[in-house]
C-alpha cells in the first residue's frame, strides 16, 4: 500500500475550506460553499490524482469522504453552536475528518453499550436501525444543547451521575451496503464551550442510495447538574420531564410535552399540540407556541413576569394553580359557533371583564401578566389540581 507523504498532507491541509458562513449570507454565502466543496472534491476525489497515483481506491474514497465529513461537521459547530473555527484550525479539522473516518469516538462518553441493530425490508426500501447508550461526564453544574432534526428529542431527571444518553438510529434506502457505511458516519458530537454542553447530530451528505435519516435522542441527565434545556429539531416530538432548569424547545410538526418542571419556559411548534402538565413557570417570561393546533396546560405562575399561551384555529385548555397570582387576558375570535370563552365556576368571582370571546381575570390580587390568544376555537380556563 502506498503512503501518503509529508507534501500529499500539506496540499490536502492547504485546500481544506475555512471561514465559510463567517461573513456570506443567503444565496452568496450558499454559492461559495458549492465552490468549496467541490474544490475540495476534485483534490480529493477518487478519479484525482491521488488515486492515479497509485494509492488504491478505496483508501482514497475513505479520505475523501472523511475530510468532507470534517468540512460539513465544522459548517455544523458555526451556523448550529456558534463556534468559530479559524484558519489556523485546519489542522485539527484534518484530525476531526482521521477521527470521523476510523470511528474515534467524538462525544467524549466514558462508557458505551453495543450497538442493537437490524435491518427491515419493505419491497425495494431496507430500514436500517441502529441504537446504543453512552454515559457522558457531566460533573460540573452547565447549560445542555441538543440539537437533531427529523428526530424525536426526550430530556428527563435522574438521580444517577453523568448523563446517560440512548441514540437511535434510522437509516432508510435501497442499498444495504452504502446503508451501512453510512449509518457509522452518523455520530453524535459533542462541544463543551464555558458553562456549556452541547450535543448534535452530525450527517454528512446522503449518497444516493440513502433516502433519510433519523436519529433520535434520549437523554437522563442528573437532577440538580442542569441549569438550562435547549432542545432543537424538526418534523419530531420534543419531551421533558422533571427539570429544575430553564426550558427552551424549538420544533415543527411535532409534539412538545413538559411534565413537572420549572423554570423560566419557552415552547413552540406549529402544526402540533403543546402539553404542559404540573409545570411552573418562574422568572420574568414564558411561552407556548403553537398553530392549528390545541394547547392543554396545568401550570402555575411566578409573582411577577409575562407569560404567553398561543395558538390558532384550536382550543386551549389552561388549568392555574390557584396559589398563583395572576391577571389573565383571554382573547379568542371567529363565529360564534366556533369561537369563545368558557370560564370554570371556581373562576367566575374573579372575572373583572367577560365578554363572548374575551375575559380578564384577577388571581389572588394579580402579579404575573397572563395572555390567552386563540382564532376560531374554543378557550377554557379553570382551577389545577394542587401540585
Amino acid at each position: 500500500m502506498t503512503r501518503v507523504g509529508p507534501v500529499g498532507l500539506r496540499s490536502m491541509i492547504r485546500f481544506i475550506p475555512t471561514r465559510v458562513g463567517t461573513t456570506r449570507t443567503g444565496p452568496r454565502r450558499e454559492g461559495a460553499i458549492m465552490v468549496r466543496r467541490a474544490f475540495l472534491g476534485k483534490i480529493l476525489h477518487p478519479s484525482a490524482a491521488w488515486a492515479q497515483k497509485g494509492i488504491p481506491y478505496g483508501a482514497c474514497r475513505t479520505l475523501w469522504e472523511g475530510c468532507v465529513d470534517a468540512f460539513e461537521a465544522k459548517r455544523f459547530f458555526m451556523e448550529e453552536c456558534g463556534v468559530i473555527v479559524e484558519r489556523k484550525d485546519r489542522l485539527l479539522m484534518l484530525a476531526l475528518g482521521w477521527a470521523l473516518v476510523t470511528g474515534l469516538s467524538a462525544s467524549g462518553a466514558a462508557t458505551s453499550s453495543a450497538p442493537r441493530s437490524g435491518t427491515e425490508t419493505s419491497g425495494a426500501i431496507h430500514v436500517l436501525t441502529d441504537e446504543y447508550t453512552e454515559n457522558i461526564v457531566f460533573d460540573a453544574p452547565s447549560d445542555l444543547h441538543v440539537i437533531t432534526s427529523n428526530a424525536p428529542i426526550a430530556v428527563s431527571a435522574w438521580d444517577g451521575g453523568g448523563i446517560r444518553m440512548t441514540v437511535r438510529k434510522a437509516v432508510r434506502g435501497t442499498d444495504e451496503d452504502e446503508m451501512r457505511g453510512y449509518a457509522t458516519r452518523v455520530r453524535v458530537l459533542m462541544s463543551r464551550p464555558e458553562g456549556r454542553l452541547a450535543l448534535f447530530v452530525f450527517r454528512p451528505v446522503r449518497p444516493a442510495a440513502v433516502q433519510s435519516v433519523e436519529v433520535g435522542l434520549d437523554l437522563a441527565v442528573p437532577r440538580d447538574m442542569v441549569t438550562a434545556v435547549v432542545a432543537r429539531t424538526s418534523g419530531a416530538p420534543i419531551t421533558l420531564q422533571g427539570l429544575n432548569a430553564n426550558i427552551s424547545a424549538l420544533t415543527s410538526n411535532g409534539e412538545i410535552t413538559v411534565v413537572d418542571c420549572a423554570g423560566e419556559i419557552e415552547v413552540a411548534t406549529s402544526f402540533a399540540p403543546v402539553t404542559l402538565h404540573r409545570t411552573r413557570f418562574l422568572g420574568g417570561s414564558g411561552l407556548a407556541a403553537t398553530s392549528n393546533a390545541p394547547i392543554h396546560a396545568d401550570v402555575a405562575f411566578a409573582d411577577a413576569g409575562s407569560f404567553r399561551f398561543i395558538t390558532s384555529n384550536a382550543p386551549v385548555d389552561l388549568e392555574i394553580s390557584p396559589e398563583s397570582r395572576a391577571r389573565v387576558a383571554i382573547r379568542t375570535r371567529g363565529s360564534e359557533a366556533e369561537a369563545w370563552v368558557e370560564v370554570a365556576h371556581a373562576f367566575r368571582p374573579h372575572v373583572v371583564f367577560a365578554m363572548r370571546t374575551a375575559a380578564n381575570i384577577v388571581l389572588e390580587g394579580g402579579g404575573a401578566n397572563v395572555t390567552v390568544r386563540t382564532s376560531n376555537a374554543l378557550i377554557r380556563i379553570g382551577p389545577a389540581s394542587p401540585f
